[in-house]
C-alpha cells in the first residue's frame, strides 16, 4: 500500500518549517527593544543608524514616545586619539554605551569599545556598528538582570 507522501514533498516540508522556525527566533525578543538616547551628542545619527538596522527603536527624552519605554542609553566618549583629515571623523580611545532601566535608575548593562565614529578614507565598522551588535547580544541577559 502507497501512502501519500513521497521523500521530495516530506524535505519540502521539513525545510519549510524550519525555515519558518529560524526566521520566528531570529526576531524574537524578550520585549520589544525600545531605547531611550539620555543625551545628545554630535553622533546621535551615527549611533541611531547601527541600533535601527538590528530592530532596535530610539527616541530622545523629550519625545512624547519616550513616555512607556522603560530603558535608557547613556553614552560617554572617551578621548580623541586620531581623526581623519578628509573629513570629521575621529578615532576615540572608548565609547561606552550603557543600558539602565529607568524606573529603578539601575545599570543593567555596559558595553564599551576604542574606534572611528565613521569611514575615512577607507569604509570599514565603526564602533557605532560593533556596540550596537554587543548591545543587541547583551540585551536578553541584560533584561534578566533588570528583573524582568
Amino acid at each position: 500500500m502507497k501512502s501519500g507522501l513521497d521523500a521530495p514533498s516530506v524535505a519540502l516540508a521539513v525545510l519549510l518549517v524550519l525555515a519558518a522556525g529560524c526566521s520566528a527566533l531570529r526576531g524574537a525578543t524578550p520585549e520589544a527593544p525600545a531605547l531611550v538616547l539620555l543625551q545628545r551628542s554630535p553622533w546621535d545619527a551615527e549611533m541611531r543608524r547601527p541600533l535601527a538596522k538590528l530592530g532596535f527603536k530610539v527616541v530622545d527624552a523629550d519625545d512624547p514616545a519616550a513616555a512607556g519605554v522603560r530603558y535608557g542609553l547613556a553614552v560617554s566618549f572617551g578621548p580623541r586619539i586620531d581623526y581623519c583629515v578628509v573629513n570629521e571623523h575621529e578615532k576615540l580611545a572608548r565609547v561606552t554605551y550603557e543600558l539602565t532601566e529607568l524606573a529603578s535608575r539601575q545599570v543593567v548593562t555596559r558595553v564599551q569599545k576604542p574606534g572611528w565614529t565613521g569611514p575615512c578614507i577607507i569604509r570599514w565598522p565603526t564602533v557605532f556598528d560593533e556596540l550596537a551588535e554587543e548591545l543587541a547580544a547583551a540585551w536578553p541577559d541584560a533584561l534578566g538582570r533588570a528583573g524582568r
